[in-house]
């Protein structure tokens, strides 16, 4: 089921991380003293019910913190999936919680990362 293929990132390799329902994953995005911006195209899917949502990410990083912009949409709804963003350390992390979906998921995606110049705050 997985829809990635209609997004960019052609040049990315696809990746899956497999999740767990009733749990925190973490998906690292790269050093966060590096890294000015990271997209990611993403396909979450649960074969078991049949459900999918499919859309892109896109985190910034920069002095004043890192940020989350989710763009997405339900092929069929899928209730109890929160996404957020994190830094560990120097790691930044697209946080993902599932809760109560009812089966363990998979998160299919694409990412390309941005980075700072060498001269750039």
């Amino acid at each position: 089921m997985t829809i990635i293929g209609k997004f960019g990132l052609i040049g990315a390799p696809e990746r899956q991380k497999d999740l767990l329902d009733n749990s925190t994953d973490y998906i690292e995005l790269g050093d966060a003293t590096v890294i000015r911006e990271a997209t990611m195209w993403w396909t979450f899917e649960m074969p078991i019910g049949n459900k999918a949502m499919t859309g892109r990410h896109r985190v910034l990083i920069d002095s004043s913190g890192i940020g989350l912009d989710n763009d997405y949409s339900f092929i069929s709804e899928i209730d109890g999936v929160e996404f957020d963003v994190d830094v560990s350390g120097t790691t930044a992390r697209l946080v993902i919680v599932t809760n109560g979906i009812g089966e363990n998921p998979k998160m299919v995606y694409r990412l390309e990362t941005l980075s700072r110049r060498h001269n750039e705050v």
